[in-house]
């Protein structure tokens, strides 16, 4: 339920997210969702990889190497 800016304020602090990244994304999709600019096929795969990529970025950095968990 947070806006976009808001989600990014909530997670600044967070080391294993890619924030500029995640902003320059979110930043295009509020565009699309709310000024209605228009987004070609390619142009929204290229969005939906880039998405992806930012969430495995964020899952690999956040997860221990096997034989590091704490015990």
């Amino acid at each position: 339920s947070l806006t976009s800016d808001e989600l990014l304020r909530e997670i600044s602090e967070a080391p294993t997210v890619p924030h500029e990244r995640l902003a320059r994304l979110l930043s295009e999709a509020d565009l699309v969702k709310f000024a209605r600019r228009g987004l070609t096929t390619d142009r929204a795969l290229e969005l939906a990889r880039e998405a992806r990529a930012v969430v495995t970025h964020e899952h690999v950095a956040s997860t221990p190497a096997p034989g590091t968990e704490a015990a």
